[in-house]
């Protein structure tokens, strides 16, 4: 192909050095922040999906710690839930999925371990139903002293600034990142001007055109950036392993997996791709803008 092969004795310049590992370095930093965002992106939409239009209510242990004081509390507060217009459902969770919760932070609660567990009810909420969480809170409250609603649109309101927050940073990388790739297309560019002036002089006097000579500096680019893009990919691929290994191990509760789908794996594949055709146009336009000056 015309674009992967170059007619001036470009391979030989001692800048051209520097492009692959810039190249490498832009796609490796390219594909974990947007590795990292995407996974973010879905566990956000899991967690999303999950827990929109649901609350969790928790009913504190009795003082007394009687079973029937305690299933007495518990039957009450379901009662009121279950009376409320806007909820759809309300049903508490046994002690075994309690301790499961409760695993993460607290480590294996066994049946006979003298812990008071609170009663959790899981409640779902209507379809576009307008509840007001806070005086929810209160009426419970008041009939059942020691019972709080948890409203988990504030918890996703969290997760979601804190994945907009990310999403921001991962920008200022690229940014950042592609800047310097720039910058290095045009010095490496500008410096195999000047070495081959001599050469790109006497095929001007041939009948050479500008869009000729900014051929053989773009094919250069773009066989340079595949190759260091190609690099980086790999690097980055094997880093995004690793950390899949390791988070493997991690507690769903605490953590849930970060996975990647096929379109996605396809986007991050499609990067040296993209980088090499930024060097490519870069060069190009080195190529052009000088000429135009010093012809």
């Amino acid at each position: 192909m015309k674009l992967l092969r170059s007619d001036l004795p470009l391979a030989a310049d001692a800048a051209s050095r520097f492009l692959p590992w810039i190249a490498g370095l832009m796609v490796y930093l390219a594909a974990l922040a947007l590795a990292g965002v995407l996974a973010l992106d879905g566990v956000a939409e899991r967690w999303h999906v999950g827990l929109a239009g649901s609350l969790t209510v928790q009913i504190e242990a009795p003082a007394d710690g009687l079973t029937a004081s305690r299933q007495d509390r518990r039957d009450r507060a379901v009662a009121l839930l279950r009376a409320e217009p806007a909820v759809a459902q309300a049903e508490p969770l046994d002690d075994a999925a309690v301790r499961r919760l409760l695993a993460p932070w607290l480590g294996t609660i066994g049946a006979g371990d003298d812990l008071p567990l609170p009663d959790l009810v899981a409640v779902t909420l209507r379809p576009g139903a307008d509840l007001d969480v806070a005086g929810l809170g209160r009426r419970l409250a008041a009939a059942l002293p020691g019972v709080t609603v948890d409203d988990h649109k504030q918890w996703l309101g969290d997760l979601l600034r804190l994945i907009a927050a990310v999403r921001l940073v991962a920008a200022i990388v690229l940014a950042l990142v592609v800047l310097a790739a720039v910058a290095t297309v045009v010095f490496v560019t500008r410096t195999g001007l000047d070495i081959h002036r001599r050469v790109i002089d006497i095929v001007h006097l041939i009948g050479a055109t500008d869009g000729y000579i900014a051929g053989e500096f773009q094919a250069h680019a773009l066989r340079l950036g595949l190759l260091g893009g190609l690099g980086g990919l790999a690097l980055a691929g094997a880093t995004l392993l690793l950390l899949a290994g390791l988070l493997a191990g991690v507690d769903a509760s605490l953590l849930p997996p970060l996975s990647l789908a096929a379109w996605q794996w396809c986007l991050l594949a499609a990067l040296p791709l993209l980088v090499a055709l930024l060097a490519m146009l870069t060069a190009r336009w080195t190529v052009l803008r000088s000429l135009r000056r010093t012809l």
